[in-house]
């Protein structure tokens, strides 16, 4: 189990979310980092939905590893689980 768990919201969970989810892992690799779970939700998330087009584009662009995430709709067990909640917009807190 990780000792410190991050979860990012936004809307859909294939835009936004998913992108901070997949860079600050990456940085947590990069750093040597472990005992840190990242993971994203949506508010109003279709469950499976892939990452879209664009941010699948724009992470190969910035160099991020191809991803096969899906979106998951955001739970209050999600929420109770998480030491640390990051909305990506003031209107998803």
């Amino acid at each position: 189990m990780s000792s410190y768990r991050i979860i990012f919201v936004c809307t859909g969970n294939t835009c936004r979310s998913p992108m901070a989810q997949i860079m600050l892992k990456n940085m947590l690799k990069k750093e040597g980092m472990t005992g840190v779970m990242v993971k994203s939700a949506g508010i109003c998330a279709v469950e499976g939905d892939k990452i879209s087009t664009n941010a699948r584009l724009a992470l190969k662009k910035l160099g991020y590893p191809p991803t096969a995430h899906t979106a998951k709709l955001l739970t209050k067990k999600m929420l109770a689980g998480a030491d640390a909640v990051i909305c990506l917009t003031k209107g998803h807190k």
